[in-house]
């Protein structure tokens, strides 16, 4: 009680306080060591604990005790020996096999996988980028766990790899994890994992990983790959601490099943949540708009306007599913609009002689990108075409369809 009555002042004190623990003469190393765990679950930034003629000459035990002190003191010692405090166990040196759960995602479009190495069914390390068939990575939707092996390679070297058994009971192997992703990603997944190996807790790992700030977009990317892999690990009912519910506004999310779940309005996760704010309302359609961008190109039947060139206006409007990030917030659930304007970009610096060339090929280009597009409308207009006239521009305007084939 007196280390948890610490921990609750602690976070007002800007500096590190401190009460003796005193402890009789005859405890034992598990009391004192379940005491140090629970003052630093508690927040504690110091601990001391005093055993009664451990040191001469700083305490005087008094052994006069009345008889009720004495049998409170026996239940107190009662009530802190059932209290389940064992520190996780830490394994350094990594068993050569460990089982794994596979987990596949996807990011902005693309196809992720991640190889969870599970010791104790706590994870230890992980494994994870682009699945690409080209470099070795193709497993059946069927396998969602196997081993990771560690081997050493004649030169000295150590390799992962991957293995499982099909539904035949034949085993499969993927050599070289390592050499399956991005140099980038397996450099931070040894970080992510040597955190993992020391038994730091999964929301924390989470919460760390998150924090990470990185300039590389797909880097961002695989960091947002770690957290949805790592999620369905953290142990149901934990606390989502510095998070709020969505519709009450109350800090009650726990985890359970990898989703959160407010304890005060009954939303079962951040998506029901919102879902829940909204039932009101039902999405009819949504639209991507990029208005107003201009250009100076070289588009045109005459000579002179490869050389001197034209000023266009762009206007382009995208039918776009957005149902998803309206409830996530994460704009791997959208479209993004950068990436669609660079390709906008790279069709009106390459010179043609019609517009509704163009058009088209801006047309065609974001659809294939963005598959998930319905329709594009495109407006593109030149604002000084050479006709002699006193006008605002010449404009041309495309509606395309997407073609779903079955």
């Amino acid at each position: 009680m007196k280390v948890r009555m610490q921990g609750a002042i602690q976070k007002w004190v800007d500096h590190s306080i401190s009460v003796t623990v005193n402890l009789p003469n005859d405890v034992d190393e598990a009391l004192v060591n379940r005491l140090y765990v629970e003052a630093w679950r508690s927040g504690c930034k110091g601990c001391t604990i005093y055993r009664d003629g451990s040191r001469a000459g700083v305490m005087i035990s008094v052994s006069k005790k009345s008889k009720k002190n004495d049998n409170e003191e026996k239940d107190t010692e009662k009530s802190q020996e059932s209290v389940p405090c064992k520190h996780p166990t830490v394994t350094e040196v990594r068993p050569q096999v460990l089982e794994c759960d596979v987990v596949r995602f996807q990011n902005n479009k693309e196809k992720w996988v991640a190889f969870v190495g599970l010791l104790e069914g706590y994870p230890y390390e992980i494994f994870t980028g682009l699945q690409d068939d080209e470099e070795g990575i193709v497993l059946p939707k069927t396998v969602t766990k196997g081993k990771i092996i560690k081997n050493i390679n004649e030169d000295g070297s150590k390799r992962y790899d991957f293995q499982f058994e099909n539904k035949r009971g034949y085993k499969t192997t993927v050599e070289g994890l390592s050499e399956k992703f991005n140099p980038e990603y397996w450099n931070y997944a040894k970080l992510i994992s040597g955190v993992l190996r020391y038994r730091m807790p999964i929301e924390h790992v989470i919460k760390l990983v998150s924090s990470l700030q990185l300039k590389s977009e797909s880097i961002n990317t695989w960091k947002n790959g770690v957290e949805r892999a790592l999620k369905k690990y953290v142990t149901d009912g934990t606390v989502a601490k510095g998070q709020t519910c969505p519709v009450c506004g109350q800090e009650t999310l726990v985890y359970q099943e990898g989703c959160l779940i407010c304890k005060s309005c009954g939303a079962e996760t951040i998506y029901d949540a919102l879902d829940v704010a909204s039932k009101t309302m039902k999405l009819e359609s949504s639209y991507i708009n990029l208005l107003g961008l201009r250009f100076h190109a070289y588009h045109g039947v005459l000579e002179q306007e490869h050389i001197v060139g034209n000023d266009y206006c762009l206007d382009v409007r995208m039918k776009y599913d957005i149902s998803k990030a309206m409830l996530s917030d994460n704009i791997d659930d959208t479209l993004n609009y950068a990436k669609a304007y660079e390709l906008i970009r790279e069709e009106m610096m390459i010179s043609s002689q019609l517009l509704e060339h163009v058009a088209y090929r801006i047309g065609s280009r974001l659809i294939k990108q963005f598959p998930e597009i319905e329709n594009i409308d495109i407006r593109l207009t030149k604002k000084n075409p050479p006709m002699g006239a006193d006008g605002d521009g010449a404009m041309i305007e495309l509606h395309l369809n997407q073609l779903k084939y079955v």
